[in-house]
């Protein structure tokens, strides 16, 4: 409690006491009078405080006492310390029987004492008494009482205010009416009383019979009123309650209305059941099938909950629920059509909603976009005379018919005037059984429609060169040789490969590869006649269908006239220039074959085209190349097993130094036991196995077994270098460099013991990459040699750019020495130019004394020839040497 509060009650306790003594003093002294009266007054005072009159006014109820007619009655009846000594009997004795808090108990004694000291004060003031009871001592009491009144209201209106509770202004003037009522009637008992009791002194112990049905009248009139404030705050409840479909402003009304009707402070919808015993009143609302409890706590002690209360709870339980109820499916339906229109409103396609009579009632903004019309300008135009006509006409079907339209494809217009390839879906909207409206949904399938011709044109095209491709050229195949079988006509088939193109792609790069071939695809698409199909079969390779030719002399000068196009350099958009030229093979089609044996048979024919060299043509020959195909095949199968047998090995050259003559290294050279056919050289299968890939395995084994014996040669004291050849495959590897460090690891063979050998064409393909690679080789340590020099397109300005150790003069050159003066002069400029250059040069091909003669007198440092030593087998070569030590 404030200190200003208790300092109030302090007040009190010493006004009232002053006061009262006071009055006690100058108006009879301390006398009590009659005791029975005294404790009959002191009783009725005790009951009052122990059963006040509950009256119910503005919405909230409050507690009444006769305290005035009671002290209407001391104040005639007793001495003023009688009238004060029975209040505070009166009183202490019902604060301990209610078990009020002490300062409560004490601040109503105090107010009790002051209120009524200063009561008997005005009234004697205003007529002392003097025996018998005279109407102004009538009316003495009755201001006495007002007093009694004023200061009771005042003194509990100053309390309240400082604890906080309430107002003055509102302590003072609520529930006034009731109030008054009270002190009109009650005083009007006790002046009743008074005279009564003085004139008839044995109706004492009735005395309290008025009192008691003044009491019930009262409270009954204010029960009514009060019961028809509860029917009427139902109703407005149930308005309130009602008024609303949210469902939080549901259950916020429900808990207002609860708490105003039944005056709880602590209004709640709980979950679960409070617990049996609990201070509360709770009532279940039934919501979807779910029990919550509207409970209401909080109310007076004195006013406990009764059956009126709950019946009353219920009531506006029930119609809690109801509302709930309607609520959450409105709530349900809000949170659909939000959920729809999000939905619909999130979709690319255009959905739009039409009533019965065929007018919009709904467009999403897809709808909108690609009708180009507002949703406000379109809802409930005219169907038929709107420009959403094709729109609306299928709803109209649905409408009339019920009927229901899947994936239907028409054509809608835009506003402006353009039209659009539509997919439409519409249904009707069926309720109780009667068509009530009907949804379209509908999607621009313009790009799915060029999108599936360009899947059909890619289906049956390449997508590089944009030729016809394999499927569409078996298919005019197939059909023209069933032509051939009706008509007996003659159709060729041309089928073209690009020559060395791997090696294009491989040094250029895959994009100079597709410029390369879509080039050729130009140049071929003019020659070829209209009605015949040029297609890209796969690869690099094309074919052409021929249809009634007449005979191979037109299919063959068509084939010259490819080769001539395709012989012309080729520019490629960085600038570079490359010459291409193709292997094509020729095969007639006629009545009775079929499309896999001509394929075949061109397929062979150009093999054999390619065999005899780069940019020519073949026709096939069944009799010479149907054998050579199937020879050609039992060879490639024969290698593959030879490589998992290891048939393969390696015969060594000898490399001698014209100073001394003395063999200072030697290249490898692989050989393939054939278990039938015996020894086989490179030339008879190396073709093949570049062609299928089979070289890389083969080049590693070779680079292996020469890095091993060398190393034993070096290890038995005849240390000598060993050349290996790279082939083109092998050198386009990108972990060229990573396999011969593993190998020069896995032998432990010296780096400068290990020379590698490259063709000057395979150098001169791509002249970037080749100083590329082979800086990155020499990094390694190993040696490097051009073989070859002098048959590619290299000068010898070439030749400085590249980390070269050895130059290899092509055999070529040192066979004419004899006889031309030009090929000797080359040979010796080009030992001369090497010699400058930090560069060894070795001699191939030397047949005779006097061309070894000639390369001594020219200061060429090596040679390698059959005249001085064959390629021979490890073994052999080991005992040359051992006897060059020897000697």
């Amino acid at each position: 409690m404030p200190l200003t509060a208790k300092v109030c009650i302090l007040a009190y306790i010493l006004a009232g006491f002053a006061v009262a003594g006071f009055v006690g003093m100058s108006n009879g002294g301390l006398g009590f009078g009659r005791p029975e009266l005294l404790l009959i007054l002191s009783a009725l005072v005790c009951a009052s405080w122990l059963r006040p009159i509950m009256m119910f006014s503005d919405g909230s109820s409050q507690a009444h006492h006769m305290d005035e007619g009671f002290f209407v009655l001391m104040c005639l009846l007793l001495p003023p310390a009688g009238a004060v000594m029975a209040f505070v009997v009166a009183t202490s004795l019902a604060q301990m029987i209610r078990r009020r808090a002490a300062v409560k108990s004490i601040f109503n004694v105090s107010q009790i004492v002051l209120s009524t000291s200063c009561g008997l004060l005005a009234a004697r003031l205003i007529a002392p008494p003097r025996g018998d009871i005279t109407l102004a001592q009538l009316g003495a009491a009755a201001v006495g009482a007002g007093v009694y009144f004023v200061v009771n209201s005042l003194s509990l209106a100053v309390i309240l205010s400082m604890t906080g509770s309430s107002s003055i202004r509102s302590a003072l003037f609520d529930g006034l009416e009731v109030r008054g009522r009270m002190l009109g009637g009650s005083v009007s008992l006790g002046l009743v009383s008074a005279v009564a009791l003085r004139d008839v002194p044995f109706s004492a112990p009735i005395i309290v019979l008025p009192f008691i049905a003044f009491r019930q009248a009262l409270s009954g009139h204010f029960q009514a009123r009060h019961d028809r404030g509860r029917l009427l705050g139902l109703f407005e409840a149930t308005l309130a309650v009602n008024h609303t479909m949210g469902t939080k402003d549901v259950e916020d009304a429900l808990r207002t209305s609860a708490a105003s009707l039944l005056r709880g402070r602590d209004v709640s919808i709980a979950r679960t059941e409070p617990p049996k015993g609990a201070p509360v009143m709770a009532v279940p609302l039934e919501v979807a099938g779910r029990t919550r409890w509207l409970t209401v706590n909080g109310r007076n002690r004195s006013e406990p909950f009764d059956a009126a209360d709950r019946a009353l709870l219920e009531a506006l339980a029930a119609t809690g629920s109801a509302a709930l109820e309607n609520s959450s499916l409105y709530e349900e339906r809000r949170r659909e059509e939000e959920r729809l229109v999000a939905i619909t409103s999130s979709l690319d396609e255009g959905v739009c909603a039409f009533d019965f009579a065929g007018r919009l009632t709904f467009m999403n903004p897809a709808a909108e976009e690609l009708l180009g019309v507002r949703e406000e300008e379109a809802i409930g135009s005219d169907a038929e005379a709107s420009e959403l006509e094709p729109l609306t006409s299928a709803a109209l079907r649905s409408l009339r018919d019920g009927e229901h339209m899947k994936d239907a494809r028409t054509v809608f217009g835009r506003r402006g005037g353009a039209t659009f390839p539509v997919e439409v879906t519409c249904s009707p909207i069926v309720s109780e059984g009667a068509v009530s409206g009907a949804v379209l949904a509908f999607r621009d399938i313009s790009e799915r429609l060029a999108a599936e011709a360009q899947l059909e044109f890619h289906a049956f095209h390449d997508a590089l060169t944009t030729l016809p491709n394999r499927t569409i050229f078996l298919d005019r195949l197939q059909h023209a040789l069933r032509s051939a079988s009706r008509t007996g006509e003659t159709h060729a088939v041309l089928f073209a490969d690009v020559d060395r193109f791997k090696l294009t792609n491989d040094s250029l790069g895959h994009h100079a590869g597709d410029e390369l071939l879509v080039c050729i695809a130009n140049r071929l698409r003019p020659i070829i006649r209209e009605g015949d199909t040029l297609a890209r079969f796969g690869g690099d390779e094309f074919t052409i269908l021929l249809e009634n030719v007449g005979g191979v002399e037109a299919a063959e000068a068509l084939a010259t006239r490819i080769l001539e196009a395709v012989r012309r350099p080729i520019t490629l958009d960085d600038g570079r220039i490359i010459l291409a030229s193709l292997s094509i093979g020729i095969a007639l089609a006629t009545a009775g074959t079929n499309a896999d044996d001509v394929l075949h048979d061109a397929d062979v024919a150009m093999y054999q085209a390619k065999h005899r060299g780069t940019g020519l043509y073949q026709t096939f020959d069944a009799v010479a190349m149907g054998n050579r195909s199937a020879e050609w095949l039992d060879l490639e199968i024969a290698l593959r097993r030879a490589i998992e047998n290891e048939e393969l090995t390696v015969h060594y050259q000898p490399i001698v130094a014209t100073d001394s003559g003395r063999i200072v290294g030697a290249e490898a050279l692989v050989r393939w036991e054939h278990p039938k056919r015996g020894t086989l050289p490179p030339s008879d299968f190396i073709a093949l196995a570049e062609e299928t890939g089979l070289i890389l395995p083969i080049g590693r084994r070779v680079l292996e077994q020469a890095c091993s014996q060398a190393k034993e040669w070096s290890e038995n004291g005849m240390p000598i270098s060993v050349a290996v050849n790279l082939s083109p495959r092998q050198f386009q590897q990108h972990d060229l460099g990573r396999d011969v460090r593993t190998v020069l690891a896995d032998t432990g063979l010296a780096p400068n013991q290990l020379c590698l050998e490259i063709t000057e064409s395979l150098a001169m393909a791509d002249i970037d990459r080749t100083i590329h690679l082979l800086v990155d080789l020499k990094y390694l340590g190993v040696r490097l040699a051009i073989d070859d020099f002098g048959t590619g397109y290299s000068s010898l300005n070439y030749l400085k750019r590249f980390p070269i150790d050895i130059v290899k003069l092509d055999r070529s050159f040192v066979q004419e020495l004899d006889v031309s003066t030009v090929d000797t002069a080359i040979v010796s400029a080009v030992v001369n130019l090497a010699e400058a250059a930090g560069m060894t040069t070795v001699a191939e091909g030397v047949e005779t004394p006097e061309q070894l003669a000639r390369l001594i007198g020219m200061g060429c440092p090596m040679v390698q020839s059959y005249h001085l030593a064959k390629p021979m087998t490890a073994e052999a070569l080991t005992a040359l040497l051992s006897k060059y030590r020897a000697g």
